[in-house]
């Protein structure tokens, strides 16, 4: 008997004290992590930093410990395909049709912790909107401004059954109309070309919180539909000039982050300028991984030259635009703390600025618990 419970007291502590020994010693190799985020490193020993030590440690040993990424997987793997529910809740939430979104956590628009219509709140985003286009306009440069709706504006339909996407698409257009109506600020809306070219077609990614190829024409067309009636040499190209194509992708930054991209796969298409004149610039394949980019068409003297602010879902406009303006200086940038002075360097006559609600000063306020 008492063999027996030292047995069992032996394989208790082995699998007590396993993760700790394995992520030392690396006695079994772990897979590689799929998340879409840097796992904590370990922290040096500091002995007046004690308590922030054991916080950091205990950070380091929940991303590290073990064979932690297969069992991540595992369970991610039955979560998702069994029991069809988000691996990470407060992170990304799964819809209808294994659609994936946003959490409320990262998606102000969804969220109930803030109304943004809110005049408290609304003030703040348009207020913030307005000093920047008085600063530039001092500066001699026109700014406008494209706030992009979130996934769960035009697929709110997929959203799981907990969250109205009738109410979240009615309060973005209120946001959007509100800002429209401020003489002050020129406001590109994208909301209803992206709803009229989901008609015809899908333009999201099911696993990623961007658009896809189709729905990032249609908000690129209508972007220079208007700046066409302020700027009459811009170019309004016709289908033809593009060429559509299409693959199979394993990928998409929403299943990256629950761990789940190993085992789906989806559609994604492109459209590639082939117009007269088209050019192609291959470093546009490394855009995604740096801050900025700058190209010159000496082919379009007469066109615009133009900065363009964008976050993530404006990284697709980039091959388009280097064919449609004189000069692109783009900047990706996820932050609207910025100085305008600083972007005067460049020389822009416009500035595009691109963002989604969470890279507004009312994330900063769901951020900071509001």
């Amino acid at each position: 008997m008492q063999i027996i419970i030292k047995i069992f007291i032996f394989i208790f502590l082995s699998i007590i004290t396993f993760p700790y020994v394995n992520m030392e010693l690396k006695l079994v190799e772990d897979m590689k992590s799929q998340e879409w985020r840097t796992l904590a490193s370990k922290p040096e020993f500091k002995l007046d930093e004690f308590y922030d030590y054991l916080s950091k440690y205990n950070n380091y040993f929940n991303d590290n410990y073990g064979i932690r990424n297969i069992l991540y997987s595992i369970n991610a793997r039955i979560k998702y395909l069994y029991f069809h529910k988000s691996p990470l809740p407060n992170k990304v939430i799964l819809g209808r049709n294994n659609w994936l979104f946003l959490s409320p956590d990262m998606d102000v628009t969804i969220s109930d912790r803030i109304d943004y219509l809110d005049d408290k709140f609304y003030k703040i985003l348009e207020d913030s909107l307005v000093s920047k286009t008085v600063q530039f306009k001092n500066l001699g440069i026109k700014y406008l401004v494209i706030l992009t709706p979130e996934k769960s504006y035009t697929y709110g339909e997929l959203l799981p059954d907990n969250f109205n996407g009738v109410r979240t698409k009615a309060r973005f257009d209120t946001l959007i109309q509100r800002l429209k109506s401020n003489p002050n600020l020129h406001i590109i809306s994208l909301n209803e070309a992206l709803l009229e070219a989901k008609k015809k077609d899908t333009i999201g990614l099911q696993y990623d919180t961007h658009w896809n190829g189709i729905g990032a024409f249609a908000a690129y067309k209508h972007m220079m539909l208007e700046l066409k009636k302020v700027y009459p040499n811009v170019p309004l190209r016709n289908a033809n000039d593009y060429e559509k194509k299409c693959v199979v992708y394993k990928w998409g930054d929403l299943a990256n982050q629950i761990g789940i991209a190993e085992f789906i796969s989806a559609k994604e298409c492109k459209f590639n300028y082939i117009g007269k004149g088209a050019i192609e610039d291959t470093t546009l394949l490394s855009v995604k991984s740096t801050l900025s980019y700058s190209y010159t068409n000496k082919a379009n003297e007469d066109m615009l030259d133009v900065l363009f602010l964008h976050d993530s879902y404006g990284a697709s406009f980039l091959p388009w635009m280097i064919n449609d303006f004189h000069s692109l200086h783009s900047l990706r940038m996820e932050n609207f703390s910025f100085n305008p002075a600083s972007f005067t360097q460049a020389g822009p006559k416009v500035i595009i600025h691109q963002m989604v609600p969470r890279h507004t000063p009312m994330f900063g306020l769901l951020s900071n618990g509001h």
